[in-house]
């Protein structure tokens, strides 16, 4: 007996719609005819009116919730033919990946310095390949942001660095520099075997950071003499051609009189400055560096002094004793970068501070010497090394200085003697100088001042420069002694009192072997920097004064 729910509720017949009536009977639909002589007309759609793709129906369903989306795997399951489906999926090794180069550049673009440690401690078979047969490619990704690129050049790389480099490197520079002196403190007091490891591993990321900028200085020599090479098979630019013209006008119009100079320099327009290039030389040929990507770096600049590292504990504190200058040599030798080494090189004792010059160092080409502190609280390079043997900012911001900038230099004016008395003046000064009262007055002075032009003889390109002393190899890439192209042109060169004393003769210097502090004091000068610009090197006499150590 079927339940109340399924039995329909009693209707009368007038509550019954209109519409059901009267219904028709039903009738059995009728065959088509075998063959019908009129076809039926065919019914017009709207253009509008498209069939609706399977793809189509699918992804509605998955808006409206009926299925979920398709995996890519799934559509290539299903779109692949029958006959192009693979008969056994045997799995994909990662170290088949990682032994392709280009795979793995590939991949370590996505892949942080953190993510490539991770990834390198899966196995020993993937460690393998990415210390050994992908060096290159984790070097250049995470290396990249100091310069570093592959070595393509045909001379043999003079230093082959190794991932292990890499991640000492990578743990040296996360660690601020004046942590490490806390850290050798600490040491020094306790000595403790926990912080012997921390020790250790301090020495070889400073040896790995050393290692890192001398690769880098090799790198960016063989591309400026590579860039060199291309540059001088290039035809000139009427730029520089315009250039050499102006600078040869003006050069001609210091040496004639002065009403014949006013008149050359109102068609030259003397000045240290090239003319601005015209609309029609203006962008005609790019230049040999616009062509190929020139180096930069963070860590290493051309014509700049390196500051390389060493991590050396001294029990006597900022000032280094023999035996710890001794050490820092052997940490240089352990480092595998003593045959790279230069005269100017500075090496940075890390662990004696960083305030100053402390800890600083300077390879003369065969041992490490100390800074000079006679006219400098903070140490100026040593009277050792010939100053025209490096460019005059060569120790710019390496090694510091107290008060204006103004770094001390040592030249020997003797070979310029006659020069700079022949164009010697007595011109006036004016100078700002602080009182005690905390003002600043202008102050008139009266000075010599001559200058003299330095330039190599006919028929060659440089000047060496007499070494009193044997010593090893100058800075220049050649290993030769001499000076250096930055100081060619003009030298002005002013002292408060007579230029006597300062410039004698030749034959007043062969005539005083005995006189050697005498000697010493002609040659001391300060660079003025904010004077000097490329070409013309402003230099003053450096007096008694300003000495610190006493005489």
């Amino acid at each position: 007996m079927p339940s109340a729910r399924h039995q329909p509720p009693e209707m009368s017949a007038s509550q019954w719609p209109e519409r059901h009536a009267k219904r028709p009977s039903p009738q059995l639909p009728t065959p088509p005819e075998e063959c019908s002589p009129v076809p039926e007309p065919k019914r017009e759609t709207s253009r509008k009116a498209k069939r609706i793709s399977p793809k189509t129906v699918e992804d509605m369903e998955v808006l409206a919730g009926k299925s979920r989306p398709r995996t890519p795997v799934e559509d290539q399951t299903t779109t692949r033919p029958h006959s192009e489906a693979p008969e056994d999926l045997a799995p994909y090794p990662l170290v088949a990946h990682l032994s392709d180069p280009v795979l793995l550049e590939n991949l370590l673009t996505y892949l942080s310095y953190y993510e490539w440690l991770r990834l390198a401690t899966v196995s020993k078979e993937i460690r393998h390949t990415l210390y050994e047969d992908g060096r290159e490619q984790v070097l250049a990704r995470y290396l990249q942001t100091v310069g570093y690129s592959k070595w393509t050049w045909n001379d043999p790389e003079p230093l082959i660095l190794t991932v292990e480099d890499l991640n000492h490197y990578m743990r040296g520079v996360s660690i601020p520099t004046h942590s490490y002196a806390a850290i050798a403190n600490n040491w020094l007091r306790s000595k403790s075997s926990v912080e012997a490891r921390t020790m250790q591993d301090l020495t070889f990321a400073c040896r790995a950071f050393t290692r890192v900028v001398l690769r880098l200085r090799a790198q960016a020599e063989a591309e400026a003499a590579h860039i060199a090479r291309i540059a001088a098979s290039m035809p000139p630019s009427p730029v520089s051609m315009g250039g050499a013209r102006t600078r040869t006008l003006s050069q001609t119009s210091q040496r004639l009189p002065a009403k014949w100079a006013s008149q050359s320099s109102l068609n030259s327009r003397p000045g240290s400055r090239a003319p601005s290039p015209s609309p029609q030389t203006r962008g005609k040929g790019p230049s040999a560096s616009q062509l190929i990507k020139t180096f930069h770096s963070p860590l290493f600049r051309l014509r700049r002094a390196p500051l390389l590292q060493v991590f050396v504990p001294s029990p006597e504190g900022d000032w280094l004793s023999d035996a710890s200058v001794l050490e820092c040599e052997a940490e240089l030798k352990r480092s595998g970068v003593l045959h790279l080494l230069r005269a100017g090189d500075v090496i940075w004792d890390i662990a004696a501070g960083d305030e100053a010059n402390a800890g600083r160092l300077i390879w003369d080409g065969s041992y490490l010497i100390d800074l000079d502190y006679t006219y400098s609280k903070v140490g100026d390079p040593p009277k050792y090394l010939p100053t025209l043997a490096f460019p005059p900012s060569y120790f710019h911001r390496v090694i510091r200085t107290m008060g204006t900038g103004n770094p001390i230099v040592r030249i020997d004016l003797s070979p310029w003697a006659d020069d700079i008395k022949e164009n010697l003046q007595l011109v006036q000064d004016k100078m700002r100088m602080d009182t005690p009262q905390g003002g600043r007055h202008t102050v008139v002075r009266w000075l010599h001042r001559s200058s003299f032009l330095i330039r190599p003889p006919p028929g060659s390109r440089s000047i060496r420069l007499p070494l009193p002393h044997p010593s090893g190899p100058g800075p220049s890439p050649a290993g030769a002694w001499i000076v250096d192209p930055d100081w060619f042109g003009t030298v002005v060169a002013s002292t408060i009192g007579s230029w006597g004393p300062v410039v004698p003769s030749r034959r007043d210097w062969q005539l005083s072997p005995d006189q050697v502090l005498l000697n010493e004091r002609r040659t001391v000068f300060r660079i003025l920097r904010e004077k000097s610009r490329p070409g013309e090197i402003w230099i003053r006499v450096v007096t008694d004064k300003e000495r610190i150590i006493p005489l």
